[in-house]
């Protein structure tokens, strides 16, 4: 946890940094859904497996280009991960359950265009995001010939292929649409893992993130405040 008070002070100091350029600051959070798409050469894993609920909680700013178009950087701790279920197809010799739960601070950069009706302003965003992950934990039981193994411990991050279960980075594309009403924003995300997570190069095994994010949050106008 030392690691991530580090990067959360540090990531929040550089948006801070912005302000001073930035029309508007937005403060959100809300729910997470995700999963994970799991598979090597042989297998889909992940073709059975559920969702996990979550949060998120940040805070971004709004640079603008003009009327329509803006840009806006988001600093983001959120929660990833999946129910996972999954049992071998061809002899039934191999099974595992359980749940994975990760924690990132992700940083989506966002390319946004609004629409102003009168009531609310429409919008949508696109553009990539980078992650660092900086927790999560491992609850799984395995078969494997008949023995269970219990596995219950903390991620270990990190690039080593014997002893890391994730890579420390996470990238992507993160897609999203919503609604600001006076001082107040409503939205939905969709972040797209592309890099693989897992540190093993066995059997082109790969592992992408999935999140579904839904958000409220409050717009502070930077500008008029400066003006009072």
């Amino acid at each position: 946890m030392k690691l991530f008070t580090k990067l959360f002070i540090v990531g929040l100091l550089a948006i801070l940094s912005f302000e001073v350029s930035a029309q508007s600051m937005l403060y959100k959070g809300g729910l997470n859904i995700s999963s994970m798409l799991e598979k090597d050469a042989d297998y889909e894993y992940s073709s059975d497996y559920g969702i996990m609920t979550g949060f998120h909680i940040g805070a971004g700013f709004e640079l603008p280009i003009n009327e329509m178009f803006s840009v806006e950087p988001n600093f983001i701790f959120t929660s990833k991960g999946a129910d996972m279920t999954f049992e071998d197809p061809d002899f039934g010799l191999y099974s595992y359950e359980g749940t994975v739960k990760t924690y990132y601070i992700d940083v989506p950069i966002y390319f946004k265009a609004s629409y102003d009706l009168g009531f609310m302003k429409a919008y949508a965003a696109a553009g990539p995001y980078f992650g660092i992950g900086v927790a999560g934990k491992i609850d799984l039981k395995t078969q494997f010939l008949g023995e269970e193994i219990i596995t219950e411990r903390d991620v270990n991050w990190g690039y080593d292929e014997t002893y890391d279960d994730y890579k420390t980075v996470d990238m992507g594309v993160s897609f999203g649409a919503g609604a600001e009403i006076g001082a107040f924003v409503a939205g939905f995300y969709y972040d797209f893992g592309l890099s693989n997570n897992y540190p093993q190069d066995i059997n082109d095994l790969k592992t992408n993130n999935r999140v579904i994010r839904v958000s409220l949050g409050y717009k502070l106008d930077l500008a008029k405040k400066t003006e009072e």
